[in-house]
């Protein structure tokens, strides 16, 4: 299997999880967000949000780069 097709179905695996942030993202350090299930064998995940997020937001998957996920804040 070519790396990009695993790249791309890692990235279909994770897209519209949800989970909540455990740490924020500071300066150049990643936040942590943890899901109530494991996704692809991890609970705790490094995630850059588009926007502003703080310990206990809620957050959903739109994107993946590399072994960091993209999130945004869910209201």
């Amino acid at each position: 299997m070519l790396l990009h097709q695993v790249r791309e179905r890692a990235r279909e695996a994770l897209t519209g999880e949800t989970g909540i942030v455990i740490k924020t993202p500071r300066d150049e350090a990643r936040g942590v967000v943890r899901f109530s299930m494991p996704l692809l064998g991890s609970d705790e995940w490094e995630f850059i949000c588009s926007g502003s997020c703080k310990v206990g937001d809620r957050v959903e998957v739109i994107d993946v780069s590399g072994n960091t996920l993209v999130v945004k804040t869910r209201n």
